[in-house]
């Protein structure tokens, strides 16, 4: 089973014993002498091997440009006390403040958290599922391990240099990213219930917190969103 998140990207699920050490680490080198053969030497890519696959992706950013790392369950999370915040997927420079306002600036005093704690510090599921998936388990909404869930939704962002930051410009990279998650979703199989465009600003701390006082975006500036909704009796995904 696989799973394409973007254009540089797949996940595998590997089945019964693939998944045994030595053999999974077989497929990670045929797939690299593969990739040798097949288009040439200029070409390399990481693989990470791991119980899910939210650390698969972590340890695929552990050693670029051609790594080749596997986290095995023994491992964790010990293997992961050498991370900065900012290598977590999902964890970004305003989830990073957040971190540090928290207490939490290092690796370690993230994963000495319990599940409770992980909760409380993000507020939602979301911090009992990374409690589990830094552990190596799959987790639902109530940490259970579970299959692979079916994907609910996807997007693409960009960020727009100097020459588009204009109408016509943001007019054409926001096309072009429609069409790029137009195509994904054929790719999938998959049908759209909705749509929604989302635009963030950056803007110094003293602009941001001197507008703060409006209705506004989480930088600071004034802001209407928009979406749009199907609801059809006959809309499924496939």
């Amino acid at each position: 089973m696989a799973h394409v998140p973007s254009i540089d990207e797949v996940a595998c699920q590997l089945i019964g014993r693939e998944q045994e050490p030595p053999r999974t680490r077989q497929i990670a080198l045929d797939i690299k002498q593969a990739i040798k053969d097949d288009v040439g030497e200029t070409l390399r890519c990481s693989i990470g091997m791991a119980p899910n696959r939210y650390l698969a992706k972590i340890a695929s950013d552990m050693q670029k440009p051609d790594g080749l790392i596997g986290l095995l369950p023994s491992q964790l999370p010990r293997a992961l006390t050498q991370l900065e915040l900012r290598d977590l997927p999902g964890v970004g420079a305003r989830t990073e403040q957040m971190l540090n306002r928290k207490g939490i600036t290092t690796m370690p005093q993230l994963l000495a958290l319990d599940r409770e704690g992980m909760h409380k510090l993000w507020n939602s599921v979301w911090g009992d599922r990374l409690y589990h998936w830094l552990r190596g388990h799959a987790t639902g909404d109530d940490g259970a391990p579970i299959a692979a869930e079916m994907q609910k939704s996807l997007g693409h962002s960009h960020v727009l240099g100097p020459d588009h930051r204009n109408r016509e410009g943001s007019w054409a990279v926001a096309h072009k990213l429609l069409h790029k998650a137009a195509m994904r979703l054929r790719m999938e199989k998959m049908c759209a219930g909705s749509m929604s465009l989302t635009i963030r600003y950056q803007l110094r701390r003293e602009e941001a917190e001197r507008k703060s006082k409006v209705k506004h975006h989480q930088s600071g500036i004034t802001h209407d969103g928009w979406a749009w909704r199907h609801v059809s009796p006959h809309a499924r995904t496939r």
